[in-house]
């Protein structure tokens, strides 16, 4: 019985040996992890469903663009960043695993001689406009394509057609723009209907972008235009918006005003954007 004794005795505390050394290992390892981290500032990826990046620039200041964010974010969790520069664009996706992106503020700020670009700005409201193929390729090595998690990303800002072309091409595989200038009000509009239908048909589990885009759009087109103090009683009320461009023969003071023209592009327009941007 002495024996039995000793031995279990001893088998114990072989037992406990060894739990200390994988306990020891594992605090190592938790440790080492910890400097690693400390050392790169980098750490494991926060899944994300809507980031925003809205950007109102001193020189030519929207009143919207933190409001689309905030009312987008009613809808989806969202990480909305008041302006930013590329490099603040690019550590916030770096930080997090985002599944939607959206930029709200001007889209046709110039870059070069030519080209339009996103109006990113720094922290006191100056324009720091990028170069347009570097924005779609930051977002495109986040998406599922290249092991991401970023499946949509909405340009809500004017004449958005060539960044969202160069944004699908690089691997994202829904991109929402606007083709032509855009209506303030409506931009606001629009965006807050299809992150309203994102959010309703992402939770039946069903594919839902090119679903979310009509409805928002039906959604666009179907509203009245507000109530004014000159009305009568029983007075008609005339659809607010229409989908054309503002450009084209603008009617000031008559209902409906031309709200813009937004796109949707999927998958299916790869070939056609390639195209599009050789002719260009």
């Amino acid at each position: 019985a002495a024996r039995e004794a000793a031995a279990a005795a001893r088998m114990a505390a072989a037992a406990a040996r060894k739990a200390e050394a994988v306990a020891r290992k594992a605090a190592e390892e938790e440790e080492a992890k910890a400097e690693a981290e400390e050392r790169t500032g980098e750490t494991a990826p926060v899944r994300c469903e809507l980031a925003v990046l809205a950007c109102s620039p001193r020189r030519a200041p929207l009143d919207n663009v933190v409001l689309e964010g905030l009312e987008a974010s009613l809808h989806l969790p969202a990480s909305v960043l008041c302006g930013g520069t590329f490099n603040d664009l690019r550590r916030l996706l770096g930080r997090r695993a985002t599944q939607r992106f959206l930029f709200a503020g001007h889209a046709n700020a110039r870059f070069g001689s030519a080209r339009l670009t996103l109006g990113l700005t720094t922290a006191d409201g100056r324009l720091a406009p990028p170069p347009p193929f570097a924005i779609a390729a930051l977002l495109g090595r986040h998406s599922p394509r290249h092991g991401g998690d970023l499946e949509f990303v909405m340009y809500n800002g004017c004449k958005s057609e060539r960044i969202a072309l160069l944004t699908l091409l690089s691997g994202v595989d829904y991109v929402c723009y606007w083709r032509t200038p855009v209506e303030t009000t409506a931009a606001r509009f629009l965006c807050a209907a299809l992150f309203e239908a994102v959010a309703r048909r992402h939770r039946a589990g069903r594919p839902y972008y090119r679903w979310a885009f009509d409805e928002a759009c039906g959604a666009l087109v179907g509203e009245p235009r507000p109530v004014q103090w000159a009305d009568a009683p029983n007075a008609d009320l005339p659809m607010r918006w229409e989908m054309r461009d503002p450009e084209e023969g603008p009617q000031l003071g008559r209902y409906p005003i031309a709200a813009g023209v937004p796109v949707l592009l999927t998958p299916r327009d790869r070939k056609e954007a390639a195209r599009t941007l050789l002719r260009a």
